[in-house]
């Protein structure tokens, strides 16, 4: 019914036919003027080529314009404007309407019946388009009419429909809202029980104390860290296996306990357990442990829970600390040292035995408060403890110190030295006082001495201060020393390297070098000797010694220095026979000392002088300069070692200050005596030797040294096979050379097992071993040496060449059978001339 009704509104709407609206007409009619002017305006200027043909034909074009979208109206009129200003315009005569030829007027009407013809078509196409357009209008109408009737139904049924379907949905999302709800806890119940399992596993695994699950067959169901560490496996190798496999030694005391505990579902707790076990092999250890049954859902026991705590380290402790408590008792006993301890709250004290005797009360009398004894201390002391006491307690200061006379009942006044701890609570407030009490009547009546002895101390102590100002002046001079030498080396060999360097330069910048190096070798010999001598090692081989040889080495030593530095160097004017009980070498070392210290305080132009002499019955050698002199400030101080006159860093003179007290050690262990005169700054000094001569035996040279011979022949050792054994390249090289120098055949090599390499393969005559050298040393070489040659063969003939200078590295030397020692660094003509001795005596 209410489509039918929708139908018939539509025919009412639709539009009428042969109306066209206002505005359309007039749009209409400006399109066809303009088009018309247009055409008009085109026709003029064709005019010259169309000749006067189809005057008409082209306004035809604004009458169809306007017949299209205006109407009959509009078209009528725009062919009845085109029909007047086509025949005004184009027609003859041109600009008046009276049309003068049959022709013009036949055109002029046919145009106007074409305009017309166009018109009324158009109208009537345009009234077929909107009856058309009606119809299907109408028919729209009518369908979207039955479209809406039809959607209206059934959007009630879908509303229906929905309606109960979303009263259905709402329980669906009800039931499922109380389902995932369910799940959501569910899943945090989970999630806290997993968390919790975690928790419980990493506690039980990185537990303190041992924990471990042991089945009924004895063996390791679970075991933590801490256990496993124990038992010294880790916890994956314990699983499945027995107790008996892991720890044998324990297996006899814990398998009783587990069956008890599988006996009798009884825990066992704090048992003791002593053993060793494998993580600590032979070290027997001591484990406090409980044991607990493990039931199953219904009850059963199925295992065994452990708990296994070791208290070796506490055991051991609690023995220490008994055994110090019984050590401080004894030591508290025989100091005659009291202890006791004070309960402020109570007002009483526990005394030791030795503290009732000390304060003479009767050990039967446990109770004893502080008044009890306080009237025994003198009144004054009495006061100045109380204050003390009180200040400390004020303070809150746990430790205290303090002494007091004491009147004893027996043995009158008593010093009494107390010290100890107190004791505090949170507030304050003194709870506990502990402490010992020694008698110091004895310390107080020598208190005289005690500050004499203070003084003393603080004497000493100055000395060692001035001791240490000493040692840290020697070591910067040490340094300075050092240092000056190594420069001068290292600079002049990087100078002589250079190319076109002249050969008096050269032979200037070997001859820096080489004073330079035996500047350096004497430091180290000096400190050698100070170390020596302080450790008290260093001694003399005394032997009848001629002294006019010793003297004579030692000033030839000297005398290039002395030259160089422009000093007349004189040496005794006699040659007195003078025999003494020495070491040459020692000896020697004493006159090179003096005399290099004269030349080194010897202005150019001075002169030293050096006297030998006998007087009565000790030989004398004087040492006398022209130099600065020593100051008579510093004479008492001129021998010990690390003092010099000027210690500063503008000193004049090098030296580390350690000759003169090698001199005086020297002459001692000689049993002689050195003085040192002066007469003051810039008057000279003078150095007196006096030893005690030898009486009654020929003069010899030491026997301990080996033959030598002079070593200026080039060919001393022609043709003599020598192996050179030094695990050091340079020093190797530099034997090697020097003996080929004097047409010696030299072999090398740079370990003691490649020395017997060679020595198996080729004949020797010589031995030239370092003795430090890796993993075979000189010693254990020439050992192997002797054992090959087993008594077959010549002799082995080697000389040890080292750094190691001690006397004795020497003898060690000469004991293991080497022939000779040489200490690093040599001459190399004390080389070769050491050689070409051993090679002339045997």
């Amino acid at each position: 019914m209410q489509t039918a009704d929708e139908c018939r509104e539509a025919r009412l709407e639709a539009p009428r036919s042969g109306r066209v609206g206002p505005g359309k007409a007039l749009h209409a009619y400006g399109l066809s003027m303009a088009v018309m002017l247009v055409i008009v305006l085109v026709r003029f200027s064709l005019e010259p080529w169309l000749d006067g043909n189809a005057p008409l034909l082209a306004l035809l074009l604004p009458v169809a314009i306007a017949a299209v979208y205006g109407g009959v109206l509009a078209g009528l009129v725009a062919t009845g404007l085109s029909a007047l200003l086509g025949a005004a315009l184009f027609l003859c005569p041109i600009g008046s309407l009276n049309i003068s030829t049959l022709a013009d007027q036949a055109r002029l009407g046919f145009f106007v019946a074409v305009g017309v013809a166009i018109t009324m078509l158009n109208e009537r196409a345009r009234r077929a388009r909107e009856a058309v357009l009606a119809r299907k209008l109408e028919a729209r109408i009518c369908a979207e009419a039955e479209v809406r009737h039809r959607n209206a139904e059934l959007e009630r049924r879908i509303a229906e429909r929905a309606a109960a379907l979303e009263a259905s949905e709402r329980e669906v999302m009800v039931s499922l809202e109380a389902a995932r709800r369910a799940e959501e806890a569910l899943r945090e119940s989970e999630a806290v029980a997993r968390r919790q399992l975690a928790e419980l596993e990493a506690t039980y695994a990185a537990a303190p104390i041992g924990l471990c699950v042991i089945d009924r067959n004895f063996r390791w169901v679970r075991i933590n860290q801490r256990l496993a560490e124990i038992n010294g496996f880790s916890p994956a190798a314990h699983i499945g296996r027995s107790v008996r496999e892991i720890l044998p030694g324990l297996a006899d005391k814990a398998e009783p306990m587990f069956q008890k505990i599988f006996d009798t579902g009884e825990p066992l707790r704090n048992v003791e357990l002593v053993g060793e076990t494998p993580a600590q092999p032979g070290k027997t250890r001591v484990w406090l442990e409980s044991f607990f049954p493990l039931h199953d859902a219904s009850g059963v026991i199925v295992g065994v829970n452990v708990v296994c705590e070791e208290v070796t380290e506490r055991r051991e402790a609690a023995a220490a600390l008994a055994e110090s408590a019984d050590r401080l008792r004894m030591a508290l006993d025989g100091a005659q040292a009291g202890w006791w301890e004070y309960d402020v709250a109570s007002d009483l004290y526990t005394w030791s035995e030795v503290q009732y005797e000390m304060f003479g009360f009767d050990p039967k009398n446990r109770t004893v408060h502080l008044a009890d004894w306080v009237r025994g201390v003198y009144p004054d002391d009495l006061a100045r403890a109380n204050a003390y006491m009180d200040q400390r307690m004020a303070q809150r200061i746990p430790d205290f110190s303090h002494e007091f006379r004491f009147a004893h009942p027996k043995r009158g006044e008593r010093w009494i030295h107390t010290l100890g701890r107190i004791t505090y609570d949170e507030a304050g407030k003194a709870l506990r006082i502990v402490g010992i009490c020694r008698d110091v009547t004895k310390e107080k009546q020598v208190e005289i001495e005690r500050a004499f002895l203070l003084e003393s101390e603080r004497t000493a102590r100055a000395e060692a201060e001035r001791a240490s100002r000493m040692k840290d002046e020697f070591l910067a001079t040490l340094s300075h020393e050092l240092r000056t030498p190594l420069n001068a080396i290292l600079g002049w060999a990087q100078l002589v390297q250079r190319p076109g360097i002249r050969p008096e330069q050269l032979s200037k910048g070997l001859a820096v070098i080489e004073r330079n190096t035996h500047l350096q070798a004497q430091l180290i010999n000096d400190l050698l000797d100070v170390s020596r001598i302080v450790a008290g090692k260093i001694h003399v081989e005394l032997e009848p010694t001629q002294l006019a040889p010793v003297v004579e080495a030692a000033i030839e030593a000297c005398r290039a220095s002395a030259e160089a530095k422009g000093v007349t160097l004189r040496g005794p004017r006699n040659s007195a026979r003078v025999a003494v009980r020495g070491d040459p070498a020692r000896l020697q070392q004493v006159v090179w000392n003096l005399v290099s210290n004269a030349i080194k305080f010897t202005p150019k132009g001075g002169q030293v002088e050096v006297m030998l002499a006998q007087a009565g019955k000790g030989a004398v050698i004087t040492v006398r300069d022209t130099g600065e002199g020593i100051t008579p400030e510093f004479l008492p101080f001129l021998f010990e070692r690390f003092r010099q006159a000027d210690s500063s860093m503008a000193r004049r003179h090098g030296g580390l200050g350690l000759g003169l007290s090698i001199v005086k050690r020297l002459v001692e262990l000689h049993g002689g005596v050195v003085r040192a005169e002066s007469e003051g700054q810039g008057k000279g000094a003078t150095f007196t030797v006096e030893l005690p001569c030898e009486v009654g035996e020929r003069l010899r040279m030491p026997s301990r040294l080996p033959p030598s011979v002079p070593a200026n022949d080039p060919r001393l050792l022609h043709g003599v096979a020598i192996l050179v054994v030094d695990d050091e390249a340079d020093s190797r090289e530099l034997v090697k050379r020097v003996l080929e120098e004097h047409e010696a055949v030299v072999c090398t090599a740079a370990s003691a097992a490649e020395a017997l390499d060679v020595s198996a393969s080729r004949a020797i005559d010589l031995i030239v071993s370092d003795i430090g050298m890796p993993d075979m040393d000189g010693y254990a070489l020439l050992r192997e040496l002797q054992a090959r040659r087993n008594g077959r063969g010549k002799a082995i003939i080697a000389v040890a060449v080292t750094a190691f200078a001690r006397p004795e590295d020497r003898e060690r030397a000469l004991a293991a059978g080497y022939r000779a020692h040489l200490a690093k660094p040599f001459e190399p003509s004390e080389l070769v001339s050491l050689l070409a001795g051993l090679r002339e005596a045997s």
